[in-house]
């Protein structure tokens, strides 16, 4: 059978798109993990780049490119690995443009031994090397949170004595009786280091107080040189076991964290100062470290868990993301006085510009909204955090939250929302909002931008402010609940459908009804849809994997189960299965202009929203918020 597989051509179908597969005989391999990657190695560390060249030879990678400070290097990822090992000796023996070898790793005069696991050691070898992953096959475990001691899976202090001798790493060495009083030095990536001095520097300091060590740090270009000294000579285990317990906390971080690189927008009307401080904010709440790197790059580390979302959601905006986290962070700040938002202006003004409302983005991008939720996709009503919001607004700010400017005569309040999670709401949520709005006796007031929908709340009893106060509270929290639980697509209609585009459109708005997933024509021709996560993700993946050819399928479905309409027995299915063509005088027919937004039903307060088929909507009905 084997022999018979091998003498065929074999290939793999994508997207109509034919692939070529190799099929070879099995080769038993060191490890059964294979995988290949490319990445660049940086030569500045090295003085002897012939012998890098040869080491790379002989494990087996090969350069595909060369540069003046660096070499385009390619192969298995366990021969990379295997490789890394022997490159840390040589710059551990070599002087490498700088101090010496000996200030970064100790020499066995000192006591020290060569690591010699492989595995263990940082990924990170330049700066320009982000395609490497920091997380090892075997590392999916979860990362450390911030309060350490209540975390089952960070590195028990109680256990690093013996965790240190079984299982030693590139920071970790071995302690000899007559030099354990001596300083200790150890290389950490320079990334890694930045993210534990800034979530985890509580537990840096408490090992320190408790082992009376001081701790020294000198970064250089892609890694940092710390030394601990004892100051207390005489309690040499102590010391040990302090070094102990540090270096595995660097260990344990360098092994789970994921490192990427992302490049910033050129277009941006703010500073790279000003941009790079707003961003670096915006990370460091969701536990995610940045550095500047150049002029418009970043490096960030974190956990995976935040790493990816927040990758998929910058490339899914093509960088757009920049510009709408920098427009949110403007409109939180505590307004100027100059800048105070009034209540015949409701659209808040950005420093050095005459609009904040606008979000930078070109009219009819996508809209990738984050997909980052703890508690599971799916939509949850958020009844129970209504009574929470006036704390939860106050101590947890969110990208909908702006602090409250009075007004002399009434009290207003107005804040940015995406497009996208409103036209989720006015469908879905109406009538919820409405009540509140209702029950508070407060107006609404909505305008729609590129990508954006600016809200303002303002109150129809001055005397009430504290009311007032709530019902915002309780709006926002809304927006931001949804914000932050619904996920956008972009989905490709067919051309070759008998029904005109505004018929598809239709037909597809009340098939997605019925899933919670809200839709919007877009002028390319294309359909965007929005929901929950665990609606948006099955259906994408099936439309994709009929090529399209649901769209045809949920249309004859919705076509033949309609009853026959009063008055249109001409206009009826005959008996061979054919509907009416649209484009006819069918009464079906809605008559849209092509490109012009299909229209968003309010919610039925007798059924919970589901659209009633066949009949058109009420205008009169329309909550007066919209």
């Amino acid at each position: 059978v084997a022999e018979r597989i091998l003498s065929r051509k074999h290939s793999l179908l994508i997207n109509k798109c034919l692939h070529a597969l190799a099929v070879r005989h099995h080769q038993p391999r060191a490890s059964q993990f294979s995988m290949p990657v490319r990445t660049f190695l940086d030569l500045s560390h090295f003085r002897d780049v012939s012998k890098v060249k040869w080491l790379l030879e002989q494990h087996g990678m090969s350069i595909y490119c060369e540069r003046s400070s660096e070499l385009g290097i390619e192969g298995d990822f366990c021969d990379l690995r295997r490789c890394r090992m022997n490159l840390y000796k040589v710059l551990a023996m070599e002087d490498p443009k700088g101090p010496k070898a000996s200030q970064y790793l100790s020499s066995e005069e000192k006591g020290r031994k060569t690591p010699q696991n492989v595995t263990d050691t940082p990924d990170r070898m330049s700066p320009s090397s982000s395609g490497l992953s920091r997380r090892q096959p075997e590392g999916r475990g979860h990362i450390a949170p911030r309060n350490h001691k209540n975390h089952p899976g960070s590195p028990s202090l109680q256990e690093s004595s013996t965790r240190s001798t079984r299982d030693p790493t590139p920071t970790q060495a071995q302690n000899v009786s007559t030099s354990k009083s001596q300083p200790q030095t150890f290389l950490v990536d320079l990334l890694v280091h930045g993210y534990v001095r800034t979530f985890r520097q509580d537990m840096i300091d408490a090992i320190l107080a408790q082992y009376n060590v001081d701790m020294t740090e000198r970064s250089s270009e892609a890694f940092t040189n710390i030394t601990l000294t004892s100051r207390s000579p005489g309690q040499s285990e102590r010391f040990g076991e302090a070094c102990d317990k540090i270096k595995i906390m660097f260990d344990f971080y360098t092994n789970r964290l994921r490192a990427e690189k992302i490049e910033l927008p050129t277009n941006l009307r703010y500073s790279r100062e000003e941009i790079t401080r707003i961003m670096e904010e915006y990370l460091n709440n969701h536990d995610i470290f940045s550095m500047p790197l150049g002029d418009r790059c970043l490096h960030i580390i974190g956990p995976s868990d935040e790493i990816l979302p927040f990758i998929q959601e910058w490339r899914g905006t093509g960088g757009k993301l920049a510009q709408t986290i920098i427009d949110r962070s403007v409109l939180s700040r505590p307004p100027m006085k100059s800048k105070q938002i009034s209540s015949n202006n409701m659209d808040p003004t950005a420093p050095g510009t005459s609009d904040g409302g606008s979000s930078g983005r070109d009219t009819g991008e996508d809209v990738h909204l984050s997909t980052r939720d703890a508690a599971g996709s799916s939509i949850i009503s958020p009844e129970e955090g209504l009574q929470e919001s006036s704390t939860r607004s106050s101590r947890e700010p969110t990208p909908t939250h702006v602090q409250r400017v009075p007004s002399p005569k009434s009290q207003s309040q107005s804040f940015v929302v995406d497009l996208p999670v409103h036209r989720y709401l006015r469908t879905f949520q109406a009538q919820k909002i409405e009540d509140l709005l209702t029950r508070y006796n407060v107006h609404m007031k909505e305008h729609n931008s590129e990508g954006f929908t600016n809200i303002t709340l303002t109150s129809r009893s001055p005397e009430e402010p504290e009311r007032f106060g709530e019902a915002c509270d309780k709006i926002k929290y809304i927006f931001d609940y949804y914000t932050h639980r619904l996920r956008a697509e972009r989905i490709e209609l067919p051309t070759n459908s008998r029904y005109s585009r505004e018929e598809i459109t239709r037909i597809m708005e009340e098939h997605l009804q019925e899933r919670k997933i809200c839709i919007w024509p877009r002028a390319s021709g294309s359909l965007c849809v929005i929901g929950p996560s665990d609606e948006i993700l099955p259906f994408i993946q099936e439309w994709r994997g009929t090529g399209g050819k649901l769209a045809q399928t949920i249309i004859d479905r919705s076509v033949l189960s309609r009853p026959p309409m009063a008055g249109m027995k001409s206009k009826q299915i005959s008996n061979n299965g054919n509907p009416t063509p649209p484009g006819t005088s069918d009464g079906r027919s809605r008559g849209r202009d092509t490109g012009h937004e299909s229209h968003v039903r309010a919610r039925d307060k007798q059924n919970g929203g589901g659209p009633s088929r066949g009949k058109p909507p009420d205008h009169n009905r329309r909550p007066s918020w919209k």
